[in-house]
């Protein structure tokens, strides 16, 4: 059995089904013997492969079972499945079943996207794409009597790519014996060389948190790359707010970061949804502004807006993110998106022009508390001045410190909301001046 005939099979009755493998199976011996209550299927596969061989042969024709073990399943998802490629083990490809008009031109958008994704070094690269049809069963016949023109002819699209290995594959980002951990042991660790100018009790835990920024900061300079090109992945985080692993590929060596996956993926003309959003704030009558722009181009500020403020705290910047964040949700609850828009841009460049080193910080130790500053992020400019440097900013004294080894923010106001607040233009200034004296 060839490629094509396996996958007319296979689609059919594993992707379009939902089924597993034992499932099937299953199916098979029940269809064989619907009076036996108590179906054994067998662990051992000296006796559980003959019998899905059968079932497979006998249901999906001479031949599948073969064809089953060559093309190595490796996953599936709402859009596809994909496979290892058996004479090529750097590639691998996407089948999809297509049978509705739109699910055509997703395919075809999809292809579009990562190929776009692929030139920057986001996505796998593609290499073919290949249509053909697909086999027909009775939901297809009945489908052939609409009148609506919604569904096509089943066909079967293949994208073949470069094989990655996404942080699931990998035993997660984060996880005991996860990527990062893997690295970190794997990694020459030498306080010695280039050490900090204070050493934590575990340096290992250091090094950790400091791969994980570079990894935070892969993902802000990755997702902002795709935006410049319009592209919004949207399937990198599941309903629950966490990250989707399996469509995230990371080299902690190479920091590079890439995406799988782009089924869902919008693609955006924010020029143009600006452009259409400044001449809705010159017409009066709501009837005939473009509101739909307007909200694409809420939408994709947003999305620039969260990867440029994560990037910040990336390389520990904590303090600069708040500003960034409470000056961008000012300029969007006040419907401002032009300014927005611009500080958006200049986001954007700060986040380029960050190096993977900016994300190991400097250790400093406050003088009057004995806490060690950088270990989750750099130190406010309060921070600076009333307890690393208190003895050279004298003007800034603050009584309420105390000795305090374990708390990141020992005193107030570093420990309540008010340091999240933005920042007067006032006291922004005084920001600005006290980090050109502190870099002096």
């Amino acid at each position: 059995m060839d490629r094509d005939d396996f996958l007319r099979g296979y689609l059919n009755n594993f992707q379009r089904r939902y089924v597993n493998e034992r499932e099937f199976v299953r199916d098979y011996l029940e269809s064989m013997n619907p009076d036996d209550p108590d179906i054994f299927l067998p662990d051992n596969p000296k006796e559980y492969i003959p019998l899905r061989n059968k079932a497979f042969n006998q249901t999906l024709g001479e031949g599948f079972a073969e064809a089953y073990d060559k093309y190595k399943f490796l996953g599936s998802g709402a859009f596809g499945t994909t496979f290892q490629d058996p004479d090529d083990p750097t590639k691998v490809f996407k089948a999809q079943r297509l049978e509705m008009q739109d699910d055509i031109k997703r395919a075809e958008k999809e292809v579009d996207t990562q190929i776009k994704a692929a030139e920057m070094g986001r996505a796998p690269k593609v290499h073919a794409v290949e249509t053909f049809p697909a086999r027909k069963d009775g939901m297809d016949l009945l489908r052939d009597l609409d009148t609506t023109g919604r569904f096509a002819s089943p066909t079967i699209h293949v994208t073949e790519m470069d094989k990655v290995d996404t942080l699931r594959s990998q035993g997660y980002a984060a996880e005991p014996g996860g990527v990062l951990e893997k690295f970190v042991k794997n990694k020459m660790i030498d306080a010695d060389d280039d050490a900090p100018i204070y050493k934590l009790n575990n340096p290992a835990a250091q090094v950790m948190r400091d791969e994980t920024r570079k990894m935070h900061l892969a993902r802000a300079k990755s997702e902002l790359d795709l935006a410049d090109k319009g592209i919004i992945h949207s399937d990198l985080m599941d309903s629950a707010g966490m990250d989707r692993e399996e469509h995230i590929t990371y080299n902690p060596n190479t920091n590079q970061m890439k995406f799988v996956d782009y089924g869902v993926a919008k693609v955006h003309d924010h020029a143009g949804d600006m452009h259409e959003h400044t001449k809705n704030l010159n017409v009066k009558s709501e009837e005939l502004k473009n509101l739909d722009a307007s909200s694409r181009a809420e939408h994709f500020l947003d999305h620039k807006a969260t990867a440029i403020i994560n990037g910040m705290k990336a390389v520990g910047n904590r303090e600069e993110a708040n500003i960034f964040e409470g000056i961008f949700n000012e300029y969007m609850g006040n419907d401002d998106l032009l300014a927005a828009d611009d500080l958006v841009n200049q986001g954007r460049e700060i986040i380029n022009k960050h190096d993977f080193k900016d994300s190991e910080l400097k250790l400093q130790k406050g003088q009057k508390t004995g806490y060690m500053y950088g270990q989750l992020s750099n130190p406010t400019v309060n921070q600076v001045v009333t307890d690393i440097q208190a003895d050279k900013f004298p003007q800034f004294n603050n009584p309420n410190l105390y000795k305090s080894e374990t708390n990141p923010f020992p005193a107030p106001p570093y420990g309540n909301k008010e340091e999240e607040r933005p920042l007067t233009d006032e006291e922004r200034k005084d920001v600005q001046d006290l980090l050109r004296k502190l870099k002096e």
